[in-house]
């Protein structure tokens, strides 16, 4: 529809260089994402734009590549609905497990990605 808003994606990836790919990739198909490799930077972004999708990656480790507590997607997904409930939340992850899918769900993610 011509005129239309861009739908709005809230990217959240360690990985800098799939963070930008997945940015990249979906502006080319008429979407509008904003990426980060921080989940911190992510939510401060929520408080002063609206998005109608999170796609998080579910292990975020910080800058020295050690895993830092409440930084991973279960977190910024759970921080992310409590700030705007009618964002849609999407985990994805090479390390998951049915019980990390299932904690997700239980969150709100409607999908999980692997």
């Amino acid at each position: 529809m011509p005129g239309a808003p861009k739908p709005r994606i809230l990217i959240v990836d360690h990985d800098e260089a799939r963070m930008r790919a997945l940015c990249d990739t979906l502006r080319d198909h008429d979407y509008e994402p904003l990426g980060f490799c921080d989940g911190q930077e992510a939510l401060d972004a929520l408080r002063y734009r609206k998005f109608d999708l999170l796609l998080a990656d579910l292990v975020m480790p910080g800058a020295d590549g050690i895993l830092m507590p409440g930084l991973d997607g279960l977190t910024l997904l759970r921080s992310a609905l409590s700030a705007d409930t009618d964002l849609v939340g999407v985990i994805m992850t090479e390390e998951g497990t049915i019980g990390s899918a299932v904690a997700a769900m239980k969150i709100g993610a409607v999908d999980y990605v692997r």
